[in-house]
């Protein structure tokens, strides 16, 4: 027996070499792989790909090459990779005898290889009837083809979908599949991989015009599935929707045979519906509809809604060591349809495993796991895997360190877990945690930037002030400062931007204002103050002093105002306000203190406080920031501010504070010998070069 061994990474070779020298009657080649097929006088009767752990282009170039022409489709292959992943990566027109699995056995192999032997002699037979997974298609066609065959093939799947077709000595007469005749019908049959057929041989009809031979179509639909797999790169995620582009191309050639039914699958096409729902609507063939729809986006017709914005079931993967904890949960999210539950794990090393074979969307962990700890497995998800990320935990309350933590290293959202004996609660409970899952699951994250401790003192002590302050007497010139409305569900990309701004840049006086506690505040701003390398400070109830390189972080249950006097330098609170609307308090305050030196940044957060505060920035000429609302856990603040026009969108926390960090600087006046804090473009940095006088 010759085997083709693909394992660019050498996983298996020397496991496969033991075995077959053991075996002695086995011969392996080894192939490469680069998605060439083998050429010579060399035949093989089995394909081991191990590449998995590679390249998944690669991988599917390589395998793909052989099953996809026409002298070699009916080689068995060992596919290094768990089934459900492998067919979200390819078009794949299997064989009864191929085998996907993660992990390669000796015993399993040899059993491989007895299945092989016994299909090898049946594999031609043509049952009166059987199941599509045990006689597929694609045998199906081959051994029609072979035996010039005459009769009736009826087939049907397990959705309800029926089909006809009819043989006359290798010529296929007349097909019908669903809405599909003629060679599409065929083309969507060698697709299937569930259902059965019944097969009967009564005399037909001989051929009439517009039949086709069957070899021949045979090879178009594997050329077909060829080019339908060149979809794979453009749209890795089919479960989010695709729209139409300005560009007019798609519809050029209107000489295709096809041209009215790509016209109808064009106008299908409408923002709001997913990939997967076009093709399963298409007037086409599935293999000809992705062929189609892989053109359009290389020309750049259509093109895939960004995330965040689609509204496909999230795929779960639920991680607690409590086998109680899982099939609760488990029972909790399998009666929600915006979520698909994909599997459930013990602790943090089935977690990562999982997460491997899996891809789920989205995840619930644990704290208190055995073996790997829910934070550790954090870690390595956002290092490697990065994706939103629930913690569930029975030790995560609001100011513990432990959920601290958890943000820290990426976690979208911290729920706190009912105590065991408490199950009715939870089910109490349950359309909040089914709620905040979801939105958690729609958020686009980046991957966590671990932060080692600073050792940083207190902003405000003698040395900081004594570097990073104004004198008392030059506090007046104060001019500039940045206001961040951190809205519910924004701790975390507060948290990454914080991490990433750097205290020795042009970094102007921050105040943020947080949807907490006053007391949750104080509490988060001591952890972030050992953190970060910027000063963290928190608003004091009788006001504070702004100092240029120092992060002010207020409730938002104080009414923070910026001090009367043009220009400011301080923020007051009023104990006695009665404002609702802090957020645009705020953001009106900074924009009449500072004018076109204001910038208003908001993280975030629901309802409409903030919408007319970033607008009164925008017209004083300030700047006005919004974090993306698919990085954000409550889009709908961000979203309703970039709807009225009164913010530019910004990607990532990380680009917001590199932003920040280049907005203003601090300088010798050449007038009054006083530092100011100036609001200054890099354009503005770069023209002063060149004219050989930069700021100091």
């Amino acid at each position: 027996m010759n085997v083709l061994l693909l394992d660019p990474l050498h996983t298996l070779t020397e496991t496969i070499e033991d075995l077959t020298c053991r075996l002695g009657d086995i011969r392996v080649t080894r192939g490469r792989d680069d998605g060439n097929r083998a050429s010579g006088p060399d035949t093989f009767d089995l394909i081991v790909n191990a590449s998995g752990a590679g390249s998944q282009v690669g991988f599917c170039r390589a395998i793909l090459n052989w099953r996809l022409h026409p002298h070699t489709c009916l080689i068995p292959c060992w596919i290094a990779m768990a089934r459900e992943r492998f067919e979200r990566l390819c078009l794949w027109p299997s064989l009864a005898v191929d085998r996907c699995q993660v992990q390669f056995d000796a015993g399993d192999f040899c059993d491989w290889l007895i299945e092989i032997g016994e299909w090898q002699q049946t594999r031609m037979h043509l049952y009166d009837t059987n199941t599509l997974d045990r006689h597929t298609p694609l045998e199906l066609a081959s051994s029609l083809a072979l035996r010039k065959a005459t009769g009736r093939l009826a087939v049907f799947d397990e959705d309800g979908n029926e089909g006809i077709f009819v043989f006359h000595e290798g010529w296929m007469t007349r097909a019908e599949l669903k809405h599909l005749r003629g060679s599409e019908a065929f083309f969507e049959f060698l697709c299937w991989s569930r259902g059965g057929y019944l097969w009967e041989s009564p005399s037909v009809d001989p051929p009439a015009p517009g039949a086709c031979i069957l070899d021949s179509l045979l090879r178009e639909g594997l050329k077909m599935i060829e080019e339908a797999n060149l979809l794979y790169p453009f749209v890795p995620d089919w479960s989010r929707p695709v729209h139409k582009t300005d560009s007019e191309s798609a519809l050029d050639d209107g000489a295709s045979p096809f041209f009215a039914q790509q016209k109808e699958l064009h106008d299908l096409i409408q923002g709001t519906v997913t990939l997967d729902q076009i093709i399963e609507d298409s007037p086409l063939s599935r293999p000809r509809t992705m062929k189609c729809l892989a053109r359009w986006f290389s020309l750049g017709d259509i093109t895939a809604v960004p995330d965040g914005k689609t509204t496909a079931p999230a795929r779960l993967l639920i991680v607690d060591d409590s086998r109680l904890m899982r099939k609760a949960f488990y029972d909790l999210f399998s009666r929600d349809s915006r979520f698909h539950i994909v599997g459930t794990a013990r602790d943090g090393l089935d977690a990562l495993r999982m997460i491997e074979e899996l891809e789920p969307d989205t995840l619930t962990m644990d704290m208190q796991m055995p073996r790997m700890d829910g934070l550790t497995a954090l870690k390595y998800i956002m290092i490697r895997h990065p994706r939103p990320v629930v913690v569930v935990s029975a030790f995560t309350g609001e100011t513990s360190r432990l959920t601290y933590e958890s943000f820290k290293y990426g976690a979208v959202d911290v729920l706190t877990k009912p105590a065991q004996g408490e199950l009715q609660l939870m089910e109490r409970e349950a359309e909040e945690l089914r709620e905040r899952v979801a939105q958690a699951a729609r958020v686009r994250i980046e991957a966590a930037q671990y932060i080692r401790r600073t050792g940083n003192r207190s902003a405000l002590d003698s040395d900081a002030i004594s570097e990073t302050s104004f004198s008392r007497e030059n506090r007046g010139t104060f001019d500039a400062a940045a206001v961040i409305a951190c809205g519910v569900g924004g701790f975390p990309a507060l948290m990454r931007l914080l991490f990433a701004l750097n205290p020795h840049s042009n970094l102007p006086a921050v105040v943020v204002a947080l949807a907490m506690h006053r007391n949750t505040v104080e509490a988060l701003a001591f952890q972030l103050g050992r953190d970060c390398a910027a000063g963290i400070e928190t608003v004091p109830s009788f006001g504070v002093q702004l100092v240029p390189g120092v992060v002010f972080l207020g409730s938002h249950e104080q009414c923070m105002s910026f001090n009367e006097g043009v220009p400011a330098s301080r923020i007051d609170i009023d104990g006695e306000c009665t404002c609702t609307r802090p957020f645009d308090h705020l953001f009106s305050g900074a924009a009449d203190a500072y004018g076109e030196k204001a910038i208003g940044i908001v993280l975030s957060g629901t309802g409409s406080d903030g919408v007319e505060g970033m607008k009164a920035v925008q017209q004083k000429g300030g700047r006005t920031w919004v974090l993306d609302p698919a990085a954000c856990l409550k889009p709908d603040l961000p979203q309703r501010i970039l709807d009225a026009g009164t913010g530019e969108v910004v990607r990532t926390p990380s680009e917001l504070a590199s932003r920040l960090m280049t907005a203003g600087r601090c300088r010798l006046d050449p007038i009054g010998n006083s530092r100011h804090l100036l609001v200054r473009s890099p354009e503005d940095a770069a023209r002063e070069k060149a004219q050989g006088n930069p700021s100091t």
